[in-house]
C-alpha cells in the first residue's frame, strides 16, 4: 500500500512522457492546495519514501483527469460510531407502512419546465420539511436536475434534486441561501470551470433509495473531474455526524430552528445545515471506500 501513490504517479508521467518538473508545473497550477509543490516532495512521493493524506492524493488523480478509485482501498478500517452512523443514515427504514424496502423505479430529469405535478410536490417538501423559501418557478429553473424514485404505485419515495455552480461566480464562495439566486449551468460546457455541486436536497423513507442517493452523488464527483466541491443541505442527523469530523468540512448556515429533530447542533436543533466540503474529501471517506470503484454499476443494477 506504501508503494501505491508512486506507482501511480510513474505510471501518470509515463502515459505523458512528461518529466517530474512538468508533471509539478501541472499540478500548481491546478489547484491551491498544490500550489507550494515543489521538486523535493514530489520526487519523495513518486519514490514512495512519502506520501501525503488520501484526500490530496485523490486532489492529484482529479488534476491529472485520472480516476480515483485505484488509490481507494477497498478494506480499510472504520470506527464502530462511523460505521453505526452510516447504517443508520442508510439503512433505517422511516416507513414502517411500507413494505416495499428495495423495488422502486427511478427517472431522471434535466428539465421540470413542464413537470407542474413534480414542482408542487418539492415546494411542499422544501418550504414544509426543509423550512427553504422557494416558490414553484426556482423548479423551473435551467439545468436544476432531478432524480426521483416511484414505488410500483407510481407513488414519490424519494428524490435528489442537485445542479452545478461556477464556483468562482459564487458571493462569499457558496451557494446562494435563495434557491431563485442559484445560476445552474451544464458541467459538459464549462470544462474550464471550477465546479461546486450543489445538492439542494435528497430525501427518502427507504433503504434503497437512499443508497441510490449516495452512490450518485459520489459518482458525479469520480466521474465530474473538475468539481471542486460539494454543497448540501444537510436533514439527516447520522449523515451530519459523519461529515462533521471531517475537518476539512465547513459550516455555511442553519435552516430554521425546531424543537426536536432534524439536526442537532452545540444543544439546539435546526431543520437542516449547509454543509461546504472539497469533492476530495468526501471521496476519500474510509466508510465509503468500498463503494467508490463500483458506484456507477451499482446505481445501475439497483432496481
Amino acid at each position: 500500500m506504501e508503494k501505491k501513490f508512486s506507482a501511480f504517479l510513474k505510471g501518470a508521467r509515463k502515459k505523458r512522457q512528461i518529466t517530474q518538473q512538468e508533471i509539478i508545473k501541472i499540478l500548481t497550477r491546478s489547484d491551491d492546495k498544490l500550489s507550494k509543490l515543489d521538486l523535493t516532495t514530489y520526487s519523495r512521493w513518486e519514490r514512495g519514501t512519502t506520501k501525503p493524506k488520501l484526500s490530496k492524493q485523490l486532489l492529484v488523480a482529479r488534476a491529472l483527469g485520472e480516476d480515483v478509485a485505484s488509490l481507494i482501498a477497498l478494506e480499510t478500517k472504520v470506527s464502530l460510531k462511523q460505521l453505526k452512523d452510516f447504517e443508520l443514515s442508510i439503512q433505517r427504514n422511516h416507513n414502517p407502512y411500507n413494505y416495499q424496502t428495495t423495488e422502486f423505479t427511478t427517472k431522471h430529469y434535466n428539465s421540470l419546465a413542464n413537470q407542474p405535478d413534480i414542482c408542487q410536490n418539492l415546494m411542499a417538501f422544501h418550504n414544509g420539511y426543509l423550512g427553504l423559501d422557494t416558490c414553484l418557478s426556482d423548479f423551473h429553473k435551467a439545468n436544476l436536475k432531478l432524480d426521483i424514485f416511484l414505488d410500483n404505485h407510481g407513488e414519490i419515495i424519494g428524490h435528489l434534486l442537485y445542479g452545478f455552480l461556477d464556483t468562482s461566480t459564487l458571493t462569499s464562495g457558496h451557494a446562494s441561501k435563495k434557491l431563485s439566486n442559484c445560476e445552474f449551468i451544464q458541467p459538459q460546457t464549462h470544462n474550464d470551470k471550477s465546479l461546486t455541486l450543489y445538492v439542494i436536497s435528497g430525501f427518502s423513507l427507504l433503504s434503497a433509495p437512499r443508497m441510490t442517493i449516495v452512490l450518485t452523488v459520489l459518482d458525479i464527483l469520480r466521474q465530474s473531474r473538475n468539481i471542486k466541491f460539494l454543497e448540501t443541505n444537510c436533514h439527516n442527523q447520522e449523515a451530519f455526524s459523519i461529515h462533521e469530523r471531517n475537518p476539512d468540512c465547513e459550516f455555511i448556515f442553519k435552516g430554521p430552528p425546531i424543537a426536536l429533530g432534524g439536526i442537532k447542533v452545540f444543544g439546539k436543533n435546526y431543520r437542516y445545515i449547509r454543509l461546504k466540503i472539497s469533492a476530495e474529501s468526501v471521496l476519500a471517506y474510509k466508510i465509503v471506500s468500498a463503494y467508490i470503484p463500483f458506484t456507477h454499476k451499482d446505481i445501475t443494477s439497483l432496481p
